[in-house]
Order: C-alpha cells, then structure tokens, then sequence
C-alpha cells in the first residue's frame, strides 16, 4: 500500500467532489427499501385508511463531476491525434490525475483494472512490471512508445512521473505503426508545458519500506511568454518485501518549448532514469511434485542477484498550424538504454524441495532513432468531411548484447 501527500499551489489543490448524484442515488435506494417492506395486505389497509397522507413528490437532480480530468484524444499513429471515439480501435487512456489517483508507479497499476489486461510480472523481484493485452505480451522492443516514437523498453520500466498520460491501444496495430506485437501499444505522452505556474511536491511510502519523492514543475516566462519548461524530478529507495530485496532509483526529465510565432512552435525535451533492484528472481521450474511450502525455510531471492538499467533520451519537433484546418509537424528522438543484471533460475528436481541453481550475468545496450513527418488537415465535398493524414517515417535500431553462463 502507498501513500502519497501532496502540495502545491492553486494549480494541483483539487476542490472536494461534488456528491449531489450520490447522495440522491442513496435517496432512491432507501425509498425502494422501504416500499418493498409492505405487504399487499398492508397496501390495501392504507388505501382503505383516510388518514393516510400522500408520499411528497422526490425530486432527483446532479451535475457533472468534473474535479478529475478526462483524456479526450489519444495518438493513433499514422491516424494522427484523435478522440477516442472517431478511431476504430479499442483504447484506454490514463493521465496523471488518474495515476495519482490509483497510487500509480507502473503500467501494471494503470491498467490492472482493465477487463483485457491481466498482470504476469512486478518489477519488485521479476525483470520488470509486465502484462498481457487479450492473453498476448507486449512486445517491449517494437510496442512501447514515447509520444508516439519508439523508445527501448526491454526488461525495464518507465516511471510515470515525467508523463502527462498513457495509451494503450489494445489489439493488431500493424495499420498504424507497422510491424509489432498483435497485444497492442503503450504510449507514454510526455508532460508538457504549462501556461500558468504549476508547483507539486509529492511524498510516497510503499511496504516494507519504499519512500518516494517528486517535484513537478512548470510555466512560462519572456517576452508574451514564449518561452515554456516542465521540469520533473523524482526518487525511489528503499527495501523492498522480499528477503534481501532492495530498489533505487533516480528520475529527471526537462520538456521545453518556444514560441516563434503564434502558429509555429519548436519544442525539445530530455529525460533519464536509472534503476536498480537487488534480491531478484529470474525463475523457477518444477521437474515432478511441488515442495511443500510450509517447510522451505530458506530465501529463494539471493542477495548477488539484480536488475540495473540506465535510460536516456532526446526529443525535438518542429509544430506548424498552416490554418484552422490544417496542421503540420516533424520530430526527431534519440533514445538508448543500458542493462546489466545477474540472474538466478532455480531447477526444482522434486518434491523433497533439491534443486539447481543457474546463474547468468549480461550485459545489453539498445540505440533507437526515429524520424516522422506528418500533416494532417479536414476538407469537404459538398456535405462529406474528409480527415486525411499524410506523413513518413524513419526507424533505426541497434542492440549489443553478450552474456555468461555459470
């Protein structure tokens, strides 16, 4: 269990929920309660009774909730940005608001609660937090995208704190961003900046003894502020619930934009993480009976085991508003990750509990660059609209990997 404290200025302080709606629902379910208690007996006996009054009138309003932000539109690759509801896929999309919300620090907490997704990994003893869209993987080298771009997610997992939402796209996206895995996408959308002064520091605490912190900043500044930054920083340390287990990790992340003219923008970013969890387990196979778990006395994590990954990327664009409905965009990225682990797979023999234990140690680099180029615009012919998309993209990927077998 997590929890977080969290202040700041006018910008982050959320005013309490409107509860109209709730307190009237309550007010139905009361009334049918109380009707439902009388018998047709009893019924007859007041319809007989003058002295009976006639129940008052109930008059049931609400309004909209609308403390918590609601994403509207999602990156549908070649299809541009759109709302969810004019794409034929199925999506569902998370913002921070929400993450905070559900005490967020992965993917796996964001989407837990989807009908299609179901949790096969965490990232406190296994490689890295993983699920599985519709019963199939994400592909973590080709299906995990930062604003739209492939980013390098292998056995690793991007901290929610430098990012505004996230998309999954469930199901075959082949139409879209070309050649990846039939489970889907998960885009992470940077956070941008902000037009007015936004400050959050947040606190955090996780069982055993996990403490978080994280600062997010944002605003303008200059002439008829042009000029835009956000700047996010965030830590993690602590134990973790596994014996000999232990995670650290370190966050920052700056987005910046400049305004050169009202209808043209230049933008950059820059992000890196570095993470480390000690007290890991690779796997564990069974070749007959299972152990008796009452009786293992001993830790099957080993304090020689870990996951280390180093993160950085680089991000610019160049965003055009030719008209009111027309809009033109090229970007570039740069990302590449580093990963060193020391693993341990455990070969139970049978059920007396013997095993093997296979110990591995690698190392692995991954370099992405990506180039894309989009204009989007709306038409019509006579009383038809037509969306239409153009663009083009440039994908380079190079991974080093070597490993040692004990």
């Amino acid at each position: 269990m997590q929890n977080s404290f969290v202040a700041g200025g006018p910008a982050v302080v959320r005013a309490p929920r409107r509860t109209p709606s709730r307190l009237s629902a309550g007010l139905l379910v009361n009334v049918g309660l109380s009707l439902s208690t009388l018998s047709s007996s009893g019924w007859a006996q007041a319809a007989a009774s003058d002295d009976v009054a006639a129940l008052p009138a109930v008059s049931v309003s609400a309004s909209k909730d609308t403390t918590v932000a609601q994403a509207d539109t999602v990156s549908a690759g070649v299809l541009g940005s759109r709302k969810q509801v004019d794409t034929p896929f199925s999506t569902r999309v998370v913002t921070s608001e929400e993450a905070q919300d559900l005490f967020a620090t992965t993917a796996n907490d964001l989407f837990k609660y989807d009908p299609a997704v179901t949790v096969s990994s965490e990232n406190s003893v296994s490689e890295n937090s993983m699920f599985n869209v519709r019963g199939i993987p994400i592909d973590t080298l080709n299906s995990i995208k930062v604003d739209g771009q492939t980013f390098p997610s292998w056995d690793t997992d991007l901290s929610l704190e430098p990012f505004e939402q996230v998309e999954l796209l469930k199901g075959l996206s082949g139409f879209m961003y070309g050649f990846g895995s039939p489970g889907g996408i998960v885009n992470y959308v940077l956070k941008r900046p902000t037009d007015d002064p936004y400050r959050s520091f947040t606190l955090g605490y996780k069982s055993a003894s996990v403490s978080s912190q994280a600062v997010d900043l944002g605003g303008r500044f200059g002439n008829d502020n042009r000029f835009g930054y956000r700047l996010n920083l965030a830590n993690e340390y602590g134990n973790t619930a596994e014996e000999n287990g232990h995670v650290s990790c370190q966050v920052a992340s700056l987005a910046f934009d400049f305004r050169i003219t009202p209808d043209l923008v230049l933008s950059a970013d820059a992000f890196y993480q570095k993470r480390k969890t000690e007290g890991t387990l690779f796997g564990l196979m069974f070749a007959g009976g299972i152990p008796d778990a009452s009786k293992i006395s001993g830790a099957l994590t080993q304090p020689q085991n870990y996951y280390m990954t180093e993160m950085a990327s680089f991000g610019t664009g160049l965003d055009y508003r030719i008209s009111d409905n027309w809009h033109a965009s090229v970007k570039y990225r740069f990302a590449k990750e580093n990963r060193t682990n020391s693993d341990s797979f455990l070969f139970v023999s049978d059920d007396a509990g013997n095993y093997s234990n296979t110990l591995y140690a690698a190392m692995t680099r991954y370099f992405y660059q990506n180039v894309d180029a989009m204009v989007q615009g709306q038409f019509n012919t006579g009383s038809i609209k037509h969306d239409v998309v153009f663009g083009a993209g440039y994908q380079t990927q190079t991974s080093e990997y070597s490993n040692s077998v004990g």
